[in-house]
């Protein structure tokens, strides 16, 4: 099937208006040309794309064209931007998901860096899990991911550095007696809160502790307050956990042997724009000066 563009942003339009004349005002045509079209539309994909004649509720197929309109507009419009900044000596722009720890501990310095070299490049950036990052990047709604190994094939990997694994606890509590490190033994008899990173880890010890705990916190943010509170402790990297918070204390995990890997994430045999190019140049660079010889990342 040839589906124009035009085509596939009226629709993108409507979907997320939720009505014809919302979206007939976003793309500059009549409310009757857009209808039209999403009537062609649905004639070739043979089936209903909306739920009723009010267009504020996309039906399984509609959603599953929604995702696959996205991916095609995003593919195309960086692809035009591109050649368009290469017209005039520039390099384009760059859609980046990133998780957490990664954004606020070292994409800082790295942006800086790069606007520095690149001042004419649109950055798009967006902080998410890894899980989600992956899905960005299947989708084509980022051209390039941060984040820890995923566990889908559909993507490459390029790892960049190890983020060990800490105990995250409140600073007043019975851990207090290990000084050095802590076993995921000793953390068995302690009140823990689970989280994304235990979630998919694949380090048994790490995995029974997750099935162990009764409270599950996704958020980083809101976990580190719990900790604070007292609630329990967690295991998390080093780079989600900020220095000298008041209340919480890091602990080493299993003498800092327990590690996340983290690495660049992007579409199996696709290749970078230029822009995505040179951003990972600057962020190898960025995280070369501080990888120690075991692999680790230094955290000041």
């Amino acid at each position: 099937m040839d589906f124009k563009l035009s085509s596939l942003r009226f629709y993108v339009a409507v979907a997320e208006t939720g009505n014809i004349s919302d979206a007939a005002d976003r793309v500059g045509r009549s409310p009757s040309a857009v209808s039209m079209v999403l009537k062609q539309l649905e004639e070739m994909v043979g089936g209903a794309l909306f739920e009723s004649d009010r267009k504020n509720h996309l039906t399984e197929l509609g959603t599953y064209f929604l995702d696959a309109a996205r991916e095609q507009l995003s593919s195309h419009d960086r692809a035009m931007a591109s050649v368009c900044a290469f017209a005039k000596g520039e390099i384009g722009r760059m859609e980046l998901a990133c998780v957490p720890s990664v954004a606020s501990q070292l994409l800082p310095e790295v942006i800086r860096k790069f606007c520095g070299q690149w001042p004419g490049v649109a950055l798009d950036v967006r902080d998410i899990d890894t899980s989600a990052v992956v899905r960005a990047v299947e989708r084509g709604t980022v051209e390039m991911g941060i984040g820890g190994r995923p566990k889908t094939g559909a993507v490459t990997f390029l790892q960049l550095f190890h983020d060990k694994l800490v105990v995250a606890c409140p600073e007043t509590s019975t851990l207090d007696n290990h000084e050095v490190s802590v076993t995921c033994e000793d953390l068995s008899r302690y009140p823990l809160i689970a989280n994304g990173i235990m979630e998919s880890s694949e380090i048994p010890g790490i995995k029974n502790l997750n099935i162990q705990a009764n409270l599950m916190v996704r958020n980083t943010t809101s976990l580190l307050a719990l900790v604070k509170e007292g609630v329990g402790a967690t295991i998390l990297p080093e780079l989600s956990v900020p220095r000298n918070i008041p209340g919480i204390r890091t602990i080493a995990l299993e003498n800092g042997n327990f590690f996340r890997e983290v690495g660049v994430i992007r579409k199996t045999e696709t290749r970078l724009s230029p822009a995505a190019t040179a951003f990972l140049d600057v962020f190898r660079s960025c995280v070369m000066e501080r990888v120690c010889p075991d692999g680790a990342l230094f955290v000041p």
